[in-house]
């Protein structure tokens, strides 16, 4: 599904149970949790398909690459 129009989110938005979550207050967005207390919360596993950029460094807990590195 597809949204064509403009939205905006003034006090919050939740949708499902630990699905998405942003707080418009700090400007925090969380997918698979409500508990966003960064930028970007992700909980769950995770695919890129294309280029990932990471500015400032990274923490890595545990890494599985394939391919070229």
């Amino acid at each position: 599904m597809a949204i064509d129009k403009d939205f905006v989110i003034k006090q919050g938005l939740e949708v499902n149970e630990n699905l998405i979550f942003a707080d418009p207050d700090t400007g925090n967005v969380g997918i698979g949790t409500t508990e966003a207390n960064k930028k970007l919360v992700v909980i769950g596993k995770q695919e890129i398909s294309e280029t990932l950029l990471v500015g400032a460094g990274a923490t890595v807990a545990s890494l599985n690459v394939v391919g070229v590195v």
